[in-house]
Formats: C-alpha cells, sequence, structure tokens
C-alpha cells in the first residue's frame, strides 16, 4: 500500500475540503463513506486494534477479503463485490459483539458515569471553560485531551471545598468504580419495539429518576447506564428509492455489487443474514452505586419494578 505524505495531501485537495470530509459533508460520496459509513476505515482500524489490545477475538474479521473486493460504482458509492459478502456479514457481527462485550462492558459503563458526573462537578465549580470556549479557543482545544483531564481530577482529589469531587476524582483515579447493584437486558425487535415488562419498568425508574423515592440511599450516589447495541445503523425498512433520503443516509449503508453489476444496501438483501439480524438491538439498563448502598438499592428497585 502506497504512503501518502500529508501535506501532498493538502495542496492537492486543500484544508476546507478535508474538513468537509471529516464532517462527512464532501461532494465526493466516496470520501464521505471512507470516513463516515457503516464500513469506514476507521470502524474497521479499532475493531482489529482494540481486539489485539484487549485480548478478545471478538473484533477478528476478514478485513484483506474486504478490501480485495473493494471498488466504488457507477455512482461513486463504495460497495463490495457478492463474492466478499460473508467477510462483511463477519465485520457486522464481530463489531456487534465488541459492543456488547467489550465496549459497553458494565466496568467501562461505571467509569463513564464516574467521569461525567466529576466533568459536571468541575464544571459547576468553574474548573473548565463551558463548551463555547472549548470551540473557539484553537490554542486551548489543542490542549484539550486526556492528559488534561487528568491533570483537573489530580487537582480535584486534593481540593477540599467539593468533598462530592474529591471522592469522585479519587474513585477514577485508583480504578476504583462502581458496584453494579441492579440489570436488566432485552433483544428488541426494531421492527416492534416490544421490550420484557421488566425493561419497560426499570427504564420508567430511570427516566423518572427525580420522582423516585429511594430512602436513605443518597441520589447523587445512583447512576444509570443504558447501552444500546445494534447490528446496524440501518435496517431492512431503509428504503433508498424515497426521493427524501438524504446523502448522509444513504452514504451510511454497506453496499454489496450484485452479479449483474448493480449495487444493493446488504440490509436489503434476502440472501444476507444481515437482513434477518439488523433490526434487532440489544438493550440494557445498569444501576450503579457504592458497595455500601449496593443490596440496599437492589431491594428498592426489585420493589419499584414489582416483579
Amino acid at each position: 500500500m502506497k504512503t501518502v505524505n500529508s501535506g501532498v495531501i493538502l495542496e492537492n485537495m486543500g484544508s476546507k475540503e478535508i474538513g468537509l470530509i471529516f464532517n462527512g459533508q464532501s461532494l465526493n460520496q466516496t470520501f464521505n463513506q471512507l470516513i463516515h459509513s457503516e464500513l469506514d476505515v476507521d470502524r474497521m482500524d479499532y475493531l482489529l486494534r482494540d481486539s489485539y489490545n484487549t485480548g478478545v477475538h471478538y473484533g477478528q474479521f476478514d478485513y484483506e477479503q474486504i478490501l480485495r473486493k473493494i471498488s466504488v460504482d457507477e455512482n461513486n458509492l463504495l460497495c463490495v463485490d457478492h463474492k466478499a459478502i460473508h467477510a462483511v456479514e463477519n465485520y457486522i457481527t464481530s463489531r456487534y459483539y465488541m459492543y456488547s462485550q467489550v465496549y459497553s462492558h458494565k466496568t467501562i459503563g461505571s467509569f463513564d458515569q464516574l467521569v461525567c458526573s466529576a466533568y459536571i462537578e468541575m464544571e459547576n465549580e468553574g474548573l473548565v471553560p463551558d463548551y463555547g470556549t472549548i470551540q473557539s479557543d484553537e490554542e486551548f482545544f489543542n490542549d484539550y485531551d486526556d492528559h488534561y483531564l487528568i491533570r483537573l481530577l489530580r487537582e480535584s482529589a486534593k481540593q477540599e471545598t467539593n468533598q462530592y469531587l474529591k471522592q469522585i476524582a479519587k474513585m477514577i483515579l485508583t480504578r476504583d468504580h462502581l458496584n453494579q447493584a441492579y440489570e436488566v437486558k432485552d433483544l428488541i425487535d426494531f421492527s416492534e419495539q416490544k421490550a420484557l415488562p421488566k425493561y419497560t419498568l426499570t427504564k420508567h425508574i430511570m427516566d423518572n429518576f427525580d420522582k423516585q423515592d429511594f430512602g436513605d440511599i443518597p441520589k447523587e450516589w445512583i447512576f444509570f447506564d443504558a447501552p444500546d447495541v445494534r447490528f446496524s445503523k440501518l435496517t431492512p425498512y431503509f428504503d433508498i428509492e424515497r426521493i427524501d433520503d438524504t446523502i448522509d443516509e444513504m452514504s451510511e449503508a454497506i453496499y454489496i455489487q450484485l452479479e449483474d453489476g448493480t449495487t444493493k444496501p446488504i440490509v436489503s438483501l434476502s440472501t444476507s443474514i444481515i437482513k434477518r439480524i439488523a433490526p434487532w438491538r440489544l438493550k440494557t439498563i445498569r444501576v450503579f452505586t457504592l458497595e455500601k448502598y449496593k443490596q440496599k438499592l437492589k431491594e428498592k428497585i426489585d420493589q419499584l419494578v414489582g416483579i
């Protein structure tokens, strides 16, 4: 594979066009798909990279076969030859398992909630600028990274004015995650949207959190995480023939080039298993808290759910 210097790209395309590509707004559909689609270079890269770095095999797929069979059709859409359809199916299912087993793991969800809460507290304390400043101040934006956040967490763990923030910051820095007190999962068909009663009731508790009575458990130590994992963003109900379809929506699809030379989204092919599983999504609700509140919170939610 030929390596191209970034300076050459800037010279030939210009920074404005590159910015449009990264935002998925280029007039060239092929460029948009390379960066923003169900089968873009970023997703293919991070699946393989994360699979290797985490030591799991869920993210492995036959990328070499996909690259050998990928091309651009007469409408400037990226498509994969029908002979590599099973490699594409393998990629889609691998991505699903990585999200359900790794990216949406309960420990990651626990730390996500802690980091979000810590950031909100730091905003309230005036330790971080508002969103408008972050966007407009280019110099600050360049330094707005993981190191910046870790530095703020270290400072927050030492201050005494906000004890809640201090404890959260210490938990994050020492990798002391929250405890999962409750979990409910349901595999839901997008076309029916029928969830289990237990999931529906738990979601009602989450959506109406401020109105719920959790007794002597402090509400600031109750955290909800609701990962929603699907095989594909698009479903068989995606109709490419609709007049109102946007360029963004069309470029999201993974296209397969059939034997007759036409291209169709993989979710619409009756010969592909993806058409059958694309409507399904794994919806989960987890409730986290400190270890000392774990049993009480579980019993309270069981009582509220009543099942």
